[in-house]
């Protein structure tokens, strides 16, 4: 079927037909499902090997996010994949639920068009998902539903790009003069490189002068203004400004600027985040790079294209902030031979987000109930299998066979035979490999048997309505710990409920102690900011109803952005971590901030970044006092002019805590209007008295026979 087919069906808003002429069947299900708290009833309309297409008629126009979700999820208890098509008058929204990189939940991956204009994109993701009878015989549900990921799916890995980047880093930091070490001179590359990726993702906002090719016209008029033969003039004449007082200062505080470069930057927001302040090296050196080296950086920049959002095309050489989050996550593990002796190594999203949900959502359930609410695992009685993992389901309606017949299978607990026979005890053959239907990729017989075994016991507990159940029961049987969560959350009760639900993720507090370039903490961001989002949701239901609204509500809408509040509260609030490699700090920031940014598309909504130079630093997670007790035993027998020291040093800490509240909450606050330049600078001085202080004690107690400041350095 053709691309003109489609769309005329699509304008007629006939999905029936639609999907049959796409080579989909009937569904077995034609009853409307209703949707708690939602006028909503979505119809399945199509299925084809287990996914199935569901359709929601909307007069009223298309909902909110949030009850997008909730539909979602309702769908889910009746078909483990599904495509959802949102029809309105006059718009028509396609999503198709697509898991999290990190595997904690799914994120709604949108295709939205005018009704009577069907895109060119959507139109080839029809043509991909589509089936014809010469191939039918061979299709799998498996194979159906890899296909369907292919035409829907956001996410692809360009790896050409990590190998090509690693290739430009290399001779970029070659060009960098007046830096003398190698390792510092690379790290400089490292810092150049990811602000300047900053820029290229937000310039294809238009957010720099409303244009889109920002640096590359620059580096042109930069070059006409000084001249053909000025090789230098770019960067110390014009990024260093541009970073330091364009885009990292307020507007009222721009000063001291050429009046020609300043006319050159044009019209810039105020970013803020730490990341365009004057970086350590950029104090210590004078530093000089050619124009040309940065002409060929652009040359290769240029032949992507930079997408900042969460919606993206999926097209062969798209950049967008997940594939940069994997070329980090290489790139700072293997630039260099020694990251492995650093104890630098690559996990890949689905491991991270499994030990993220694993220990974050218990703690959130326990410190619900430590605030009065309700146990969430309550939900858990009589849920049946709406909180089972879907693979755990795969292939379980199917009865066990192979291409002779049936296979009695042995009870669990049973060795298993590697060998069966069909009736005669003489007549043994070797068993066949389960099927894909039946078995996870993988699998073995005997794997297949415990988990069908697994998942029918699971689900027969879960059905009864008198099983008292807990969170760590819940931990113990490996249940979808993120939907429990959200569908708890999705029903409190009233404002006071919402508040207490939200003050508690908004002080859990989660530290990474080797972040090196953020993957832990993102797989926390997947975890927290849909609970913080469902909360969100349903202060807005309540006062839709008319009821109180929790005091929240009020904060958030003081904002441009209600998301990019939401997420900036998330990396202010709960967010930690610390490293001993010097750039990957930095790279765990700037995916932060890339994440962030992605959330507005008016220049005029973009807030400045939060800064988060106290909650991710450098350092050395082994050397140091953890704290007073820590500090108090070990120095049982020293001078009591050390404890004396030590009393110090523990309220010296105290009032750094106290001040470090106080300008969070600043930061938490600011709209764009404020400059906590001085608020930063002495909180740092703070820092580094107390740092100093606790330094020199530590120095005295270890009887370090180094010289003090060569032990600081080598130590950190």
């Amino acid at each position: 079927m053709n691309e003109q087919e489609l769309a005329a069906l699509l304008r007629e808003g006939d999905f029936e037909t639609l999907f049959l002429r796409m080579g989909w069947g009937h569904p077995d299900a034609l009853e409307p499902v209703r949707v708690e708290d939602s006028d909503l009833a979505p119809v399945a309309v199509a299925d084809k090997r287990g996914v199935t297409a569901w359709l929601v008629e909307c007069p009223d126009g298309l909902p909110l996010r949030s009850e997008q979700h909730r539909v979602v999820r309702r769908l889910k208890r009746f078909s483990r994949d599904q495509l959802v098509v949102f029809v309105s008058p006059s718009q028509h929204l396609w999503l198709w639920p697509e898991q999290r990189p990190s595997g904690v939940g799914h994120r709604l991956v949108d295709h939205g068009y005018p009704s009577a204009a069907p895109t060119t994109a959507l139109l080839q993701r029809l043509v991909g998902a589509s089936f014809t009878l010469d191939e039918e015989e061979g299709l799998t549900a498996t194979s159906v539903l890899a296909r369907i990921r292919r035409s829907f799916n956001a996410d692809r890995v360009t790896k050409s790009f990590y190998r090509e980047f690693q290739k430009h880093h290399k001779n970029f930091a070659t060009t960098v003069e007046g830096i003398a070490p190698d390792r510092d001179r690379r790290w400089y590359a490292s810092v150049l490189l990811n602000r300047i990726m900053f820029i290229y993702f937000v310039q294809r906002k238009g957010f720099l002068d409303s244009d889109r090719d920002y640096l590359r016209n620059r580096l042109a008029m930069v070059r006409q203004r000084h001249g053909a033969n000025q090789f230098y003039a770019f960067y110390k004449s014009f990024l260093v400004p541009l970073f330091h007082t364009g885009l990292g200062s307020p507007p009222s505080a721009r000063t001291g600027i050429d009046p020609d470069i300043e006319h050159i930057i044009g019209e810039v927001p105020y970013v803020n985040g730490g990341i365009f302040e004057p970086h350590d090296l950029e104090v210590t050196y004078d530093i000089e790079i050619k124009d040309d080296a940065f002409e060929l950086l652009f040359d290769f920049f240029d032949a992507w294209r930079w997408h900042l959002d969460e919606s993206p095309t999926g097209e062969a050489d798209e950049i967008n902030p997940d594939i940069l989050g994997f070329i980090f996550e290489q790139y700072i593990n293997f630039t260099d031979a020694g990251q492995k002796e650093n104890g630098a190594y690559y996990t890949k999203p689905d491991v991270t987000g499994y030990m993220a949900a694993s220990t974050i959502l218990p703690a959130v359930a326990d410190r619900l109930v430590a605030a009065g609410l309700d146990d969430p695992a309550l939900l858990l009685a009589d849920s049946g299998d709406a909180y089972l993992h879907d693979s755990n389901a795969h292939g379980v309606e199917l009865p066990t066979s192979d291409s002779r017949g049936a296979v009695d299978l042995p009870p669990v607990g049973e060795e298993w035979p590697w060998q069966w026979h069909s009736g005669d005890p003489a007549e043994y053959v070797m068993l066949p490999p389960p099927s894909e239907h039946l078995a996870l990729p993988g699998e073995r017989w005997c794997d297949v048997v415990h988990r069908r075994e697994r998942y029918r016991r699971q689900a027969e507990l879960l059905s009864d309505p008198q099983q008292p159940w807990t969170i760590d029961d819940a931990i113990t049987e490996n249940l979808d710990l993120p939907e429990l969560l959200r569908d708890y959350l999705s029903q409190l009760s009233d404002a006071a409920e919402c508040d207490a639900a939200f003050g508690v993720l908004r002080t859990l507090t989660v530290c990474d102690p080797t972040v090196g370039s953020g993957a832990f903490l993102f797989a926390a961001l997947d975890v927290l900011e849909p609970l913080y989002s469902e909360v969100m949701a349903r202060a807005l239901e309540l006062e839709a109803r008319g009821s109180p609204v929790p005091s929240f509500l009020a904060e958030a809408r003081s904002h441009p952005s209600s998301r990019y509040w939401l997420l900036k509260t998330v990396c202010l609030h709960n967010l930690y971590g610390v490293d001993l490699m010097r750039d990957a700090p930095e790279i765990a920031k700037l995916r932060l901030f890339l994440k962030l940014a992605a959330q507005i598309d008016d220049v005029k909504h973009l807030e400045p970044l939060p800064d988060l130079d106290f909650n991710i630093k450098c350092g050395n997670l082994l050397v140091g006092i953890a704290d007073a007790e820590d500090a108090a035993q070990r120095l049982f027998g020293h001078r009591l002019d050390q404890v004396t020291q030590l009393e110090q040093t523990v309220d010296t800490t105290r009032h750094i805590a106290a001040a470090f509240d106080a300008y969070i909450a600043a930061e938490a606050d600011d709209t764009g209007q404020l400059d906590h330049t001085e608020a930063k600078q002495e909180l740092q001085a703070k820092l580094q008295a107390a740092r100093s202080m606790a330094d020199t004690l530590l120095y005295e107690m270890r009887g370090e026979d180094c010289e003090f400041d060569e032990w600081v350095s080598s130590h950190q």
